[in-house]
Protein backbone atom coordinates (compact mmCIF):
# COMPACT_ATOMS: atom_id res chain seq x y z
CA UNK A 1 0.00 0.00 0.00
CA UNK A 2 1.31 3.43 -1.07
CA UNK A 3 0.91 6.48 1.72
CA UNK A 4 2.71 8.75 0.22
CA UNK A 5 1.41 10.94 -2.50
CA UNK A 6 3.50 11.78 -5.50
CA UNK A 7 5.36 15.24 -6.22
CA UNK A 8 3.26 15.51 -9.38
CA UNK A 9 0.33 14.88 -7.27
CA UNK A 10 1.29 17.29 -4.84
CA UNK A 11 2.15 20.21 -7.29
CA UNK A 12 -1.58 19.49 -8.43
CA UNK A 13 -2.66 19.67 -5.11
CA UNK A 14 -0.97 23.22 -4.38
CA UNK A 15 -2.34 24.76 -7.73
CA UNK A 16 -5.39 23.75 -7.78
CA UNK A 17 -5.66 24.63 -4.37
CA UNK A 18 -3.90 28.47 -4.50
CA UNK A 19 -6.16 29.03 -7.94
CA UNK A 20 -8.83 29.07 -6.06
CA UNK A 21 -7.94 32.48 -4.75
CA UNK A 22 -7.98 34.40 -7.87
CA UNK A 23 -11.24 32.96 -9.26
CA UNK A 24 -13.54 33.70 -5.91
CA UNK A 25 -11.88 37.07 -5.63
CA UNK A 26 -12.38 37.49 -9.22
CA UNK A 27 -16.10 36.63 -9.17
CA UNK A 28 -16.67 38.72 -5.94
CA UNK A 29 -14.93 41.37 -7.77
CA UNK A 30 -16.61 41.21 -10.99
CA UNK A 31 -19.97 40.34 -8.66
CA UNK A 32 -20.25 43.26 -5.99
CA UNK A 33 -17.64 46.02 -8.10
CA UNK A 34 -15.75 48.41 -6.05
CA UNK A 35 -18.77 48.72 -2.84
CA UNK A 36 -15.94 47.40 -0.69
CA UNK A 37 -13.98 50.57 -1.56
CA UNK A 38 -16.20 52.19 0.67
CA UNK A 39 -15.76 55.62 -1.24
CA UNK A 40 -18.03 58.64 -1.11
CA UNK A 41 -20.25 58.88 -4.19
CA UNK A 42 -19.53 60.46 -6.64
CA UNK A 43 -17.28 57.70 -8.33
CA UNK A 44 -15.21 58.32 -10.75
CA UNK A 45 -17.16 57.35 -13.83
CA UNK A 46 -14.87 55.05 -14.94
CA UNK A 47 -13.96 53.49 -11.36
CA UNK A 48 -16.50 50.73 -11.66
CA UNK A 49 -15.79 49.68 -15.30
CA UNK A 50 -11.84 49.56 -14.45
CA UNK A 51 -12.63 47.51 -11.35
CA UNK A 52 -14.61 44.90 -13.05
CA UNK A 53 -12.14 44.60 -15.78
CA UNK A 54 -8.97 44.15 -13.43
CA UNK A 55 -11.28 41.04 -11.45
CA UNK A 56 -12.20 39.53 -14.49
CA UNK A 57 -8.43 39.46 -15.74
CA UNK A 58 -7.94 37.99 -12.19
CA UNK A 59 -10.71 35.67 -13.00
CA UNK A 60 -9.07 34.53 -16.05
CA UNK A 61 -5.48 34.28 -14.49
CA UNK A 62 -7.71 31.80 -12.04
CA UNK A 63 -8.73 29.60 -14.53
CA UNK A 64 -5.58 29.70 -16.19
CA UNK A 65 -4.28 28.54 -13.34
CA UNK A 66 -6.86 25.49 -12.96
CA UNK A 67 -6.11 24.67 -16.88
CA UNK A 68 -2.57 23.62 -15.47
CA UNK A 69 -3.73 21.28 -13.29
CA UNK A 70 -4.28 18.23 -16.09
CA UNK A 71 -1.28 16.94 -17.57
CA UNK A 72 1.05 19.66 -15.55
CA UNK A 73 4.46 17.86 -16.69
CA UNK A 74 3.59 18.61 -19.95
CA UNK A 75 2.79 22.20 -19.29
CA UNK A 76 5.94 24.26 -18.35
CA UNK A 77 5.80 27.10 -20.41
CA UNK A 78 2.53 28.09 -19.29
CA UNK A 79 2.78 27.39 -15.74
CA UNK A 80 6.29 29.86 -15.84
CA UNK A 81 4.65 32.76 -17.72
CA UNK A 82 1.72 32.36 -15.01
CA UNK A 83 4.18 31.87 -12.32
CA UNK A 84 5.78 35.26 -13.78
CA UNK A 85 2.25 37.13 -13.94
CA UNK A 86 1.72 36.34 -10.21
CA UNK A 87 4.86 37.30 -8.99
CA UNK A 88 4.56 40.94 -11.34
CA UNK A 89 1.16 41.38 -9.50
CA UNK A 90 2.59 40.70 -5.94
CA UNK A 91 5.58 42.82 -6.92
CA UNK A 92 3.29 45.49 -7.69
CA UNK A 93 0.89 45.27 -4.74
CA UNK A 94 4.16 44.61 -2.24
CA UNK A 95 5.62 48.16 -3.58
CA UNK A 96 2.53 49.81 -3.47
CA UNK A 97 1.76 48.55 0.32
CA UNK A 98 5.69 49.34 1.56
CA UNK A 99 5.47 52.80 -0.41
CA UNK A 100 2.17 53.74 0.71
CA UNK A 101 -0.70 54.27 -2.04
CA UNK A 102 -1.55 57.76 -1.22
CA UNK A 103 -1.03 60.27 -3.56
CA UNK A 104 0.34 63.80 -3.03
CA UNK A 105 -1.87 66.51 -3.78
CA UNK A 106 -1.56 68.44 -7.25
CA UNK A 107 -0.29 72.32 -7.15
Amino acid sequence: MKDEISGKTALQLVVAVLAATPVVVGIEGIASGPEFLHTVPPRPIDLDSHFRFLSGLFLAVGIAWYSCVPGIETKTERFRLLAACTFAALAIHNRRTLAGSHRRPLR
